[in-house]
Order: C-alpha cells, then sequence, then structure tokens
C-alpha cells in the first residue's frame, strides 16, 4: 500500500484515540500531566535523567567511535558526562529563580523569556522544537539500523509501530507514563549488559583476521576535530533537547541537582556497556563499513538468528521508551509554548492537556517521514542536531 495513503490512516487513528482520551471523566491536571507534580524523588529523577540521555547515539555511534580508537571514544563519552553534570548546577539555579519569582514554568524556553524576554523565549522555542525533531527521527532510525537488517520490515512501518506503542504509553497520562517507561529503560540496559557479559563469555569471539589499526589521529586531533565541537554541543544538548530540559521542572529542588550528577554517572556506564562492542571488532579484525553498527556484526556472528530476534527487543524497548520520553516532551513544548503562549493564554487543565495531547502525534509523523528516507543515518542526524542544539547553550548559561 502507498506509504502517504498509510500514514494518513496511521494519523487519524492517532486522532481517533486522543479523542476517546479526551471524553473520560477523571482528567490529569496540567501539572500532572506535564511535569509530574513537580515531585520526582532524588534517586527516580538520576533513572529517568539517564534514560532519556541513553538515546540511539549512546547505543549507536558509542561503538562505531570506539571501533576507530579509544580517543574518539572518550571524545565522545566526556562531553556527554559533563554536559549533565553541568546542568545540575544549572537546573538548581532556575528553580530557586522560579521560586524567587512566584512562577511555574513548564519548559527552558519559558524560563528564558521570564529572565531574557520574549525574543529570547522565541528563540529557544525553534531551538527546542528543531532538536525534538531531529531527536525523534535519530531515534526511529536507530530502530529501523538495528531491525531493518534483522527483520527485512520495511523503515516507515517499524517507525509507525514503535510511534503507536510510545503515543498509547504517554497519552493517558503524559509524563507520568513517561517515567514509568524511563525506570523500565534502565532496568532493560541493566538487564542487558549482563544479558551480554553471558553470551560473550559462553559463546566466545572468533577473530575474523588480524586487527584492524585504530584512527592515525593523534589524541590531540581528535581533541580538536572531534571532542571540542561535539562537546560544545553536547553541553547544550540536556539544555536544548526537551526530554532532558523538561525534567528540570518535574525533579523536586532539593534532589535536582545531584540527580543531573548522578544521571551522568550512570550514562557513563551505559554507553561503556554499548560502545565496548567497537574495540572487540576491531581487535578481532572485523572490517566494518560506515554505518555498520559493531555490536549487531559481532553478536549476528556468534549467534543463530532466532537468539538475535530476542537480543533485539530490549533494544527494540530501550528505543522505544525514549520515544515515550520525547513525545511527552512535545506535548509540553507545543501546549505551553504555541497554545497557551499565543493562542489560548487562560486554558484550563483540560484543554492544555488534550493540546499536549494532540501535539504528541506530530513529531511521530514527522519522524517517520524523515526516517523513510534510506540514505539517512544516526551519525548524519546527531551531526544535524550539533547544529541545532549548539546554538542554545549560550544564552542559557
Amino acid at each position: 500500500m502507498n506509504v502517504n495513503l498509510m500514514m494518513l490512516l496511521a494519523f487519524g487513528a492517532g486522532l481517533f484515540l486522543l479523542w476517546v482520551l479526551s471524553k473520560l471523566r477523571n482528567q490529569p491536571t496540567r501539572e500532572s500531566f506535564l511535569v509530574a507534580n513537580r515531585s520526582v524523588t532524588y534517586m527516580t529523577g538520576a533513572f529517568i535523567l539517564t534514560a532519556n540521555w541513553v538515546q540511539a547515539p549512546a547505543l549507536w555511534v558509542s561503538g562505531a567511535l570506539w571501533y576507530q580508537s579509544t580517543w574518539h571514544f572518550l571524545a565522545f563519552l566526556l562531553p556527554n558526562v559533563c554536559a549533565m553534570v553541568l546542568t545540575g548546577f544549572i537546573a538548581a539555579k532556575l528553580q530557586r529563580m522560579m521560586r524567587q519569582r512566584g512562577e511555574k514554568w513548564y519548559t527552558i524556553a519559558q524560563a528564558m523569556g521570564a529572565i531574557y524576554g520574549p525574543g529570547a523565549r522565541t528563540m529557544m522555542l525553534f531551538c527546542t522544537l528543531g532538536a525534538l525533531t531531529v531527536a525523534v527521527s535519530y531515534t526511529l532510525t536507530g530502530i529501523r539500523e538495528w531491525l531493518s537488517p534483522v527483520t527485512g520490515v520495511s523503515s516507515w512501518q517499524m517507525s509507525m509501530l514503535i510511534g503507536a506503542c510510545a503515543l498509547m504509553l504517554v497519552a493517558p497520562s503524559g509524563l507520568l507514563g513517561a517515567i514509568k517507561a524511563d525506570k523500565f529503560k534502565v532496568a532493560l540496559i541493566a538487564g542487558f549488559a549482563l544479558l551480554l557479559v553471558l553470551l560473550v563469555s559462553t559463546h566466545g569471539v572468533d577473530a575474523k583476521g588480524p586487527s584492524i589499526p585504530a584512527s592515525p589521529m593523534t589524541p590531540w586531533q581528535v581533541f580538536w576535530f572531534v571532542g571540542l565541537p561535539l562537546g560544545i554541543s553536547l553541553m547544550g544538548g540536556p539544555i536544548c533537547n526537551p526530554d532532558l530540559a523538561e525534567r528540570v521542572w518535574a525533579v523536586n529542588e532539593k534532589s535536582v541537582r545531584n540527580a543531573y550528577i548522578w544521571g551522568g554517572v550512570l550514562f557513563g556506564v551505559a554507553a561503556s556497556v554499548f560502545g565496548i562492542f567497537g574495540p572487540i571488532a576491531r581487535e578481532l579484525g572485523y572490517k566494518l563499513a560506515p554505518g555498520q553498527l559493531p555490536m549487531l556484526t559481532v553478536l549476528r556472528d556468534i549467534l543463530p538468528e532466532q537468539a538475535v530476534y530476542v537480543m533485539s527487543v530490549p533494544i527494540v524497548l530501550i528505543l522505544a521508551a525514549a520515544l515515550a520520553s520525547l513525545l511527552a516532551s512535545a506535548g509540553d513544548v507545543f501546549s505551553i509554548e504555541v497554545v497557551n503562549r499565543w493562542f489560548l493564554p487562560k486554558a484550563g487543565d483540560r484543554q492544555t492537556v488534550n493540546w499536549s495531547r494532540f501535539a504528541m502525534l506530530i513529531p511521530i509523523v514527522a519522524g517517520t517521514y524523515i526516517t523513510s528516507f534510506e540514505k539517512i543515518d544516526v551519525r548524519f542526524l546527531q551531526e544535524s542536531m550539533a547544529v541545532v542544539r549548539g546554538e542554545a547553550i549560550f544564552p542559557v548559561v
């Protein structure tokens, strides 16, 4: 069937689901739907921030960079961790400013508007929307790059399926549903790490030839040409990426700084687990073409086909949970920054929640369309993200 027709039918089905939810008697409030009543605790905060920062680049790009050299991987890992730690201090300051002003902020753009004026708020809105679109696209593209070679299912069909699952998860309760998905995602990452260790230790990995030489770039070259530009982009990530930035308001003020700091540390552990397949593939002589995933290449070589299917399940669930958080953030940004700011400034809880739900459909459709282009990969989208969120760090800091 024609792809455009299928996307139109799926969009109609999503609208019908949202209409049904809007008619339910017991509706969540704006506070619970958008910011989980601002009562997320310290440990939960660390887990949900870790879960949101572990997206497709952490799963795929970390291994590809470590395949080139350890310095390439560290140029990716260390800025990620530093970005989260820095954001912890910024988040605590923003919460204090919000309390001192006696206001309730729901988005980073709203905070920038209160501090610097409407121009800064509008600029931050466009950065946030750009980051959101690219983040949804590389999450769906990451699913495609793993599952399409394994199952043969087309990318747009896979995107629609995963998008529908994520929508059903977060549309009823908003951020509260996304937090449940985040906790599940962290548990999956831990379980997947143990499963990887067991598989490699029991099956072993056979060398495919002499080890591949690492990248000839010196550490200083990696720093200047990889680490520095990537670091500037990543420092803007927790500020510009709405799935991370909006958690500033959900975690309670006493816990928010430490939650971001520990979220960065836990991210480092998770990225190392998935990235370790890069040096394994290099040392065993696997010759990987650009875009090939070291983890998938190694696992498909040592495991029977059925076992690869089983291993694919937690990968897809991890990325689907990331998508659920992005959809919750889309509702937050659209309802507060577009609907409430420009069209319905006096909208009540019910209107705000329903517009938030509608906004969750938009990134699914946009991301599915972008993902349908086979030549687009996670690395390309990550570089696009660097351009978008690199502009966001300066006004916030």
